[in-house]
């Protein structure tokens, strides 16, 4: 600042004597001898870091594992078998022998022929499936010398089953055969016959006494 002062009151000098041989001062010249003022500093602005905020911790969520329950064991029950009942075997039906040659299948086996009373109602003959079947009786009848006849009814007489035939009573237990005659006695006490005869006619068993 000084050496500027120096130079304007020797410019103001110059300018006031006009006229004098001095050569004037080149104000290049005294420009260049003067030093030039020091560059004022550039104030460069410096970014301040800022000071950086920690991130904010973000709550992690953890999934803690569950216990797994184990898988509870549900017990099967066994199926029991329930044993079946075996089906009562059916015996296929049996032929009825009803052919009219039945000589000696069916037998007189005997007469009971002396009676109570005087009629005799509980006289009987009793005869006996002897063959190795069933024998239908539809149509066969029974009879005596003095021609007292009964017709059986129909009737399966079983293998080895006995049958009694009552003068005039009922027994079911015997399978419930009676001439029904209830005038007298039908077998005579002295002797008689008893004929039995399918439904053809044919002889089939003969018991005299």
């Amino acid at each position: 600042m000084k050496q500027l002062s120096v130079l304007l009151t020797v410019l103001i000098v110059t300018l006031a004597c006009g006229s004098t041989s001095t050569p004037p001062f080149r104000i290049s010249s005294i420009q260049t001898e003067l030093p030039s003022s020091p560059a004022k500093p550039v104030v460069t602005p410096s970014i301040i870091p800022t000071a950086s905020l920690p991130p904010e911790p973000t709550a992690t969520l953890t999934l803690e594992p569950t216990a797994t329950s184990a898988p509870t064991e549900v017990p099967t029950s066994t199926p029991v078998l329930t044993p079946t009942s075996s089906p009562t075997p059916i015996a296929p039906p049996q032929t009825v022998n009803t052919i009219a040659s039945a000589s000696g299948l069916i037998s007189i086996v005997s007469i009971a022929y002396d009676g109570s009373g005087n009629k005799e109602p509980d006289e009987y003959v009793e005869i006996r499936n002897d063959s190795s079947q069933p024998i239908q009786l539809k149509g066969w009848v029974l009879q005596d010398k003095a021609k007292h006849v009964f017709s059986f009814p129909d009737f399966v007489i079983q293998l080895g089953q006995v049958c009694r035939i009552y003068t005039d009573e009922i027994h079911p237990d015997s399978c419930g055969f009676s001439f029904g005659f209830n005038d007298s006695a039908i077998w005579n006490n002295s002797g008689d016959c008893a004929y039995l005869k399918d439904q053809a006619g044919n002889m089939v068993a003969e018991y005299c006494y």
